[in-house]
């Protein structure tokens, strides 16, 4: 939603962790995480649009994700490089659904240019790492192909994601 607001609102949402909450009543089979702002607050880009993007990345990555990423860690040993190629994938996937809604169509070239910020020039501090995990993972146009598994193959019910690279091994191998 922080992405959304930034890149087609020209919007940065006011993010407070205190604020913030996961909407856990997912239906369907293929379960949807939804966060919520409590009451949400926004504030326009003003004339200078890099700085004020920056602090929107740095309040989503280096303010939310990076310090969930370490908790998650703490309690689950899953490793950093899982979590953030799974942060990874969703970007890139919520960009290229955006930039082919022809509804979105007359903000197409900011979500191009924030897309690109996000893999190419932002740089790691914005996230709270050292280097960008969004260029780390990034495969190219080519498409999005996992380099880690994003473990919901071992959930009940779990099967292999489209960009699982189980899959990719096992197409390799014949």
């Amino acid at each position: 939603m922080a992405l959304y607001a930034m890149s087609v609102w020209n919007k940065r949402l006011v993010l407070d962790p205190e604020r913030i909450w996961l909407d856990t009543d997912g239906e369907g089979e293929m379960w949807m995480p939804r966060f919520r702002l409590a009451p949400p607050e926004a504030e326009m880009c003003g004339i200078e649009r890099s700085g004020w993007r920056e602090q929107a990345v740095r309040d989503v990555f280096a303010g939310l994700f990076a310090p969930l990423i370490v908790r998650l860690r703490r309690l689950t040993r899953v490793s950093p490089l899982i979590l953030w190629e799974n942060v990874s994938i969703y970007v890139y996937w919520v960009y290229e659904r955006w930039l082919e809604d022809e509804s979105l169509a007359p903000v197409a070239d900011r979500l191009r240019d924030d897309f690109y910020f996000l893999v190419y020039d932002a740089d790691g501090r914005l996230f709270g790492q050292k280097d960008n995990p969004l260029r780390r993972f990034w495969k190219g146009a080519s498409g999005m192909q996992r380099t880690t598994c994003c473990l919901y193959v071992q959930t009940n019910g779990g099967t292999c994601c489209q960009t699982c690279p189980l899959k990719a091994r096992q197409r390799q191998t014949g």
